[in-house]
């Protein structure tokens, strides 16, 4: 998330549909991910749309939607948070969080450093 927040925040942070979150990776360049961007786009925007998601901190940002993400359909974002802080995971730490999802590993996030 890190090596593309840069192209993908300016459209990522105004997106107001599902179609908005996917539009806003295009040409960002996200390879392999792609499909699990799909998959995450409503997750991602309801994440988005919390009044506790920062507002100024690029680093913060990633973090927050990163540890958000950890559990799709099967824990909140709330709850994921609260995993991600508890497992240790702090904040100046990259840390890729693998889900499962329908049985498979899906990349759900990748911390910044901060």
């Amino acid at each position: 998330m890190d090596q593309i927040w840069d192209r993908v925040s300016p459209r990522l942070l105004k997106a107001q549909t599902r179609e908005d979150v996917i539009r806003s990776y295009e040409g960002a360049d996200i390879g392999a991910y792609a499909l699990q961007f799909v998959q995450l786009a409503d997750l991602i925007l309801q994440v988005l749309e919390e009044r506790k998601f920062p507002k100024q901190s690029r680093k913060a940002q990633i973090n927050f939607l990163a540890d958000s993400i950890g559990g799709p359909g099967m824990i909140t974002p709330r709850s994921s948070r609260d995993i991600c802080e508890k497992s240790g995971q702090g904040s100046n730490v990259s840390t890729i969080f693998f889900v499962m999802n329908s049985g498979s590993n899906v990349l759900a996030g990748i911390r910044a450093d901060l």
